[in-house]
């Protein structure tokens, strides 16, 4: 089995830095906007790739302009693909050329692997979010942000795994509609 799981490491870390300063540059750009949520979706393998999820952001405003039952449906929001997916595409293709030959079984290992190092990132993401400290401290905050993963594309239970996963029990609780 290809030992996938340092360049996953690296891929979770690129999203950490992507995620941040897109999160940091948009309150700083529209300082005005009330940001809820950030979150993936698109989690595409066909196993001859490893696709890179898409990253989106939304506002409060932007809801009440559409529709209100796209709250957790990245596709339908403000920014539905931020442009930082270009920055960690390279990543994945690198994962995907690793992975070239490999059975199904160590492919399903990978998306595994991927699936858990985004579901950390983004809980790691929300606690840092709300840490009066490091990359986020001087931004205006929603008290309600989280960043998750939408995958709407996947089964009830794979969609239901991967929001659990991505976003905590007590945080998961305060959020309307989810």
């Amino acid at each position: 089995m290809p030992n996938t799981l340092p360049l996953i490491s690296r891929i979770a870390a690129s999203w950490t830095d992507l995620a941040t300063k897109a999160i940091v540059d948009a309150v700083t750009d529209n300082p005005d906007a009330d940001y809820y949520a950030a979150g993936f979706w698109l989690f595409y393998v066909d196993y001859t790739l490893f696709g890179v999820p898409c990253f989106a952001l939304n506002t409060e405003e932007n809801l009440a302009a559409t529709d209100p039952s796209c709250r957790w449906r990245p596709p339908e929001w403000l920014v539905d693909v931020h442009p930082c997916y270009e920055s960690v595409q390279p990543l994945y293709t690198e994962l995907s050329e690793l992975l070239d030959g490999a059975s199904d079984y160590d492919w399903n290992t990978a998306i595994d692997q991927h699936h858990d190092a985004m579901c950390e990132l983004c809980r790691k993401l929300t606690r840092d979010y709300h840490s009066p400290e490091g990359a986020f401290g001087s931004i205006t905050k929603n008290p309600k942000f989280v960043f998750g993963i939408f995958e709407e594309r996947e089964t009830e239970e794979v969609y239901a795994a991967l929001l659990n996963g991505s976003i905590e029990p007590e945080r998961r609780a305060m959020l309307e509609g989810l």
